[in-house]
């Protein structure tokens, strides 16, 4: 699983929480060049091989990083990255711009 993050300069933070939140080795953070979401001023895409995506946006950094590391934890535990109940997501829930099936 691999989350994309718009900017580059706040992966080192989601880094160290995917670090104390013991997901380090299962989340690969990527810096991304666009996510064709210009009008929200943060976002992040979460994707896992052969599962769903979701982007999300306008993200607020760093409050959302906990929700963010809720998310991915929710996106792990499903079989194929498709996240039916959205509460524990926090902020999230109100922040999702769209979802891919695999």
């Amino acid at each position: 699983m691999r989350i994309q993050w718009l900017f580059a300069d706040k992966q080192n933070s989601i880094k160290e929480a995917l670090r104390l939140a013991g997901l380090e080795d299962k989340i690969a953070v990527l810096p991304i060049n666009c996510l064709g979401a210009c009008k929200h001023a943060q976002t992040v895409a979460i994707r896992g091989t052969n599962s769903a995506a979701f982007l999300f946006g306008p993200v607020k950094f760093p409050e959302d990083i906990p929700d963010i590391i809720s998310t991915c934890r929710i996106y792990l535990e499903t079989p194929d990255g498709w996240i039916e109940g959205s509460r524990d997501c926090g902020n999230l829930r109100h922040c999702l711009i769209g979802r891919i099936p695999d």
